[in-house]
């Protein structure tokens, strides 16, 4: 199975495609995909210029059908549909060429993961799906800092970031029995599991005294436990708590995940990155300065 890297960001032009083009360039087995849109000339909603997705010949790719040259691309297979953007495939680079990669379903990422004919398989992450990043058991993440929020929003996103991978994991036995879950379920102290709603975005849990814990698939709010403070919960994503898990110890998780490094541009705002640098190793993490990556694409 390939090793996922997801590059996401707290904002749009962090510089996440920057640091797609440099791992290109790094790894010589490897495979790259979006879930969002990328590769494009220039920016499709604010029009500012965009780092190009430069792939080496051999390279794959996992993106919509429209946007590869068939003279330029081999077609290994097609592995999803998806609903906006049309068939997703799996393709490999006849030649050094520019690419347009988008439309990467979490199905279709985790299906080209299983693959043997790469070793790693890049995808840049959207802004606003950064759930899809805690899908994968074991995936490797790279989150980019940039500073178009303000100081208070700043805050926030790194918190709910950093603070998913300080989510403890749920004991053994309650991971196995949560593993084939969906939704919310509830485990009560004898052992019995019982399914209980689809979400949890309404905040209400019935009958909630019965349970030690309670299984959650989809988005956890934080004023929901609050309200359920005596309740212990286990998310099967990490990145699904909207909220600083550190203000909770009665959060959980099934699944790991690792973060690989954090960058930071902030260069228009540059009193800030004081104050983001103190947020970041607070977390117990050294940030490393975009610039860095850009001096390394020359």
């Amino acid at each position: 199975m390939a090793k996922v890297i997801y590059v996401v960001a707290n904002v749009k032009n962090a510089g996440k495609t920057t640091i797609v083009r440099h791992l290109i360039k790094q790894f010589d087995s490897i495979c790259v995909t979006s879930i969002g849109f990328d590769g494009e000339e220039t920016d499709t909603i604010t029009g500012s210029p965009k780092p190009l997705v430069e792939l080496k010949k051999g390279d794959f790719v996992l993106t919509c059908e429209r946007f590869l040259d068939g003279s330029h691309f081999a077609i290994i297979e097609a592995i999803d549909e998806n609903p906006l953007a049309g068939t997703v495939f799996l393709a490999q680079s006849l030649l050094p060429t520019a690419v347009m990669i988008a439309g990467a379903t979490p199905k279709s990422i985790e299906i080209t993961s299983a693959k043997d004919c790469f070793e790693t398989l890049v995808v840049d992450g959207a802004l606003d799906r950064l759930v899809h990043a805690g899908f994968i058991e074991n995936a490797h993440i790279i989150f980019v800092i940039g500073s178009q929020q303000t100081q208070a929003q700043l805050q926030r996103s790194i918190e709910r970031v950093l603070g998913a991978f300080k989510i403890p994991l749920a004991p053994e036995h309650v991971r196995k029995k949560f593993k084939d879950c969906d939704g919310v379920c509830g485990l009560k102290t004898n052992g019995l599991l019982e399914k209980l709603s689809p979400s949890l975005l309404n905040n209400v849990i019935s009958n909630q005294e019965r349970y030690e814990w309670i299984f959650v698939s989809g988005v956890l709010l934080e004023e929901t436990v609050r309200r359920y403070r005596h309740v212990k919960f286990c998310l099967s994503n990490p990145f699904s708590f909207f909220g600083n898990p550190l203000k909770f110890d009665n959060i959980y998780t099934v699944k790991r995940l690792n973060l690989d490094r954090i960058c930071m541009n902030l260069f228009d705002r540059p009193w800030l990155e004081k104050e983001t640098t103190r947020i970041v190793k607070s977390f117990g993490y050294d940030p490393l300065d975009i610039l860095s990556i850009n001096s390394q694409e020359g």
